[in-house]
């Protein structure tokens, strides 16, 4: 997830925690009608854990998924 994208998760998933539950999915409406992943991860946070939702507001975003040879190389180093 690239910083932009974090921050434009972060910023509708405050705005939804505003409102009330019912009135979340008009905000999703007007703010996802064209890019559906983004209303994924919103609804996704949205039904997580308070505990969640607040961590994930608070961390940095996500800087991507290590590539495949550092997997291979954690998995073979001794420890």
């Amino acid at each position: 997830m690239t910083p932009e994208r974090w921050q434009q998760v972060c910023d509708l998933l405050r705005k939804a925690l505003e409102l009330a539950p019912q009135q979340r999915s008009a905000l999703l409406d007007r703010a996802c009608g064209a890019d559906p992943s983004l209303r994924q991860e919103v609804d996704d946070l949205l039904a997580s854990s308070d505990h969640v939702r607040s961590s994930f507001l608070q961390g940095p975003p996500l800087q991507g998924t290590p590539s495949r040879s550092s997997e291979s190389d954690a998995a073979t180093r001794p420890g």
